[in-house]
């Protein structure tokens, strides 16, 4: 499947980066890396990730150390529409991608 970052999600990613990044740059890059290596793995396996019950219908979840990568799935690609904190709310979250 073809994998796509929606601009939301790329604005998550660099975020991340840059809060982890004021510890140390060597941490966000090593996370960073982790995040874009589980985002191929679900292209190829798009069904690994899971669903929960605070997270609206259509929506799957894969976890890299404290964040949840929040993709669907449209024909032929699998869709990144978030890269959030695990602790943060998600309903509200998901309104727009």
């Amino acid at each position: 499947m073809k994998l796509r970052i929606s601009p939301r999600a790329d604005a998550d990613l660099d975020t991340i980066w840059s809060h982890i990044a004021q510890d140390s740059a060597a941490a966000a890059n090593r996370v960073d890396e982790a995040l874009h290596s589980a985002m191929l793995i679900l292209a190829e396996y798009p069904g690994i990730g899971h669903t929960r019950p605070d997270v609206p219908r259509g929506y799957r979840l894969w976890r890299v150390y404290s964040y949840l990568i929040v993709y669907r799935i449209e024909a032929d690609s699998v869709i990144v529409v978030r890269v959030i904190h695990g602790s943060r709310e998600m309903r509200h979250l998901l309104g727009r991608d």
